[in-house]
């Protein structure tokens, strides 16, 4: 019982660990390659704080570029008339 309870736990840490590895090689360059905040948090503007500064302009009360991020086209597909 003691072996069973040890290797479930054994099998859980290192799907655990390979779920944080998958997320910071992976998803994380993919996500900021097409312009997703991912690390950090964007800085807050409103009415009763700090302006933003002079590229990016106040959304929904946090600051942020007006320039559309490029998305690229990993899988394309052929499109047929």
């Amino acid at each position: 019982m003691n072996i069973d309870l040890y290797s479930i736990s054994l099998i859980a840490l290192f799907a655990f660990l390979f779920l944080i590895a998958d997320r910071l090689i992976r998803i994380n360059p993919i996500l900021a390659s097409e312009g997703f905040q991912v690390y950090g948090q964007p800085q807050r503007c409103g009415t009763d704080l700090a302006p933003c500064p002079f590229p990016k302009k106040c959304m929904n009360g946090f600051c942020y570029t007006t320039n559309e991020p490029q998305l690229y086209d990993r899988n394309p597909l052929p499109v047929l008339p």
